[in-house]
């Protein structure tokens, strides 16, 4: 303590050389502490405050009041628990370190800031508080734009279908966000009232259409998906080399853009993409949409795969519908969709257990028809024990008896 009073007078300053807290320096105290936590700092700084708080009560000058502060100190040090000392070596005791002159200066500074003392001749003037310029934008501020979305039964047909189909490629792949919804609400119109017209345009505006779904903006995405529904709805099959994509698993695929906005949190972007998977199971000819959406069915993403199958399922169901039971007993056809449903009765989510379970009653609806109750739940049983794992065959058969 004799030695620490010849040092210049500063506040205690904490230097953490570990973030676990494993060792802290302290000046104006001992030299060095190994800290086992924090409460043996809290006790020695309660103790030092109130020794300051004598000293600045004091009447005295700083020199008369110079053994009261080394007592307090010793007083505080004893105040430590043993263990946090029990690592200290005392032969470092005598080279306890002395504040740097950077370290002096920011302990005056710092009181200066609190009020504790006037700022000494020559001290640089403390910045002023005033908000940077160059931070916040300036200018108008932007009109508020809000982009209509109407039905389809509601669209009106255009007066010149012929001029707008030229602009509108330009339209929908251009910067500007709100002409590119104007184009897509066209390209809707157009799909709509004037079919012939955008078929001959369709290899070349379809992609331009379709990679408009994958636009930051809520707004955009929703009215792209919104004109995907009514391409599909006017130009079916035509649309599946597009939806495809090249090659039909990458990122940008068509397909895969729409499963993933049909997959993602925002309820009105992801309503309509499933309204437009939907559409895309009911309207396309069921195997070749089967052969796109097969692969996105085994997509690492839960999400993803949940879509897949509610929209295979869509698609199986109209091939049932449209075609009949024979379809779906080709062995092909049923190795590979009952391959899959056993696969994804067991899946994580939900919603693909639920289309599993559909494909599976429309699976065995096919394979037991015409045939009596015996004959039925032995041929369902024979082919889920040929096509699936035990495992896989007992849950399908406990699920669809």
């Amino acid at each position: 303590p004799q030695a620490s009073l010849a040092r210049p007078f500063v506040p205690p300053v904490l230097a953490y050389k570990d973030p676990a807290g494993k060792r802290i320096r302290q000046y104006w105290g001992s030299p060095s502490i190994s800290c086992l936590g924090f409460a043996p700092l809290v006790s020695r700084l309660v103790a030092y405050a109130a020794a300051m708080k004598r000293e600045l009560e004091s009447e005295h000058a700083p020199e008369a009041s110079a053994p009261k502060f080394a007592k307090a100190e010793m007083t505080a040090c004893k105040a430590v628990p043993k263990h946090c000392d029990e690592n200290l070596d005392s032969s470092n005791a005598a080279a306890a370190p002395v504040p740097s002159a950077r370290e002096i200066a920011a302990a005056r500074a710092a009181r200066v800031r609190l009020g504790l003392e006037e700022p000494a001749e020559g001290d640089a003037p403390a910045p002023d508080a005033a908000e940077p310029e160059g931070k916040l934008p300036t200018g108008a501020e932007p009109e508020k734009v809000d982009i209509e979305h109407v039905p389809s039964h509601e669209l009106p047909p255009l007066d010149a279908a012929q001029a707008v189909v030229k602009t509108l490629g330009a339209k929908v792949s251009g910067k500007d966000w709100v002409a590119s919804c104007e184009a897509l609400h066209q390209a809707r119109q157009l799909a709509v009232h004037h079919k012939e017209i955008l078929k001959a345009e369709l290899p070349t505006l379809g992609p331009l259409l379709l990679q408009a779904v994958k636009n930051l903006r809520s707004a955009m995405q929703k009215s792209a998906l919104m004109c995907v529904c009514d391409l599909v709805d006017a130009f079916a099959d035509d649309m599946l080399p597009l939806l495809k994509g090249s090659p039909p698993t990458s990122p940008n695929a068509p397909m895969m853009l729409i499963l993933l906005k049909a997959s993602q949190d925002k309820r009105f972007v992801a309503d309509e993409a499933q309204r437009a998977l939907a559409v895309v199971g009911a309207k396309c000819t069921p195997l070749p949409t089967q052969t796109i959406l097969l692969p996105y069915a085994s997509h690492k993403s839960p999400k993803v795969r949940a879509e897949a199958a509610q929209a295979l399922n869509a698609s199986l169901a109209h091939q049932h519908k449209s075609s009949g039971a024979s379809t779906l007993t080709e062995p092909a056809q049923l190795s590979t969709m009952l391959q899959l449903a056993g696969k994804l009765i067991s899946d994580a989510q939900p919603k693909a257990r639920a289309a599993a379970q559909e494909m599976c009653e429309q699976l065995r609806s096919a394979v037991c028809e015409g045939k009596n109750e015996e004959e039925a739940a032995a041929a369902w049983e024979g082919a889920c024990k040929k096509e699936l794992s035990s495992t896989a065959a007992a849950k399908v058969l406990k699920l669809c008896k």
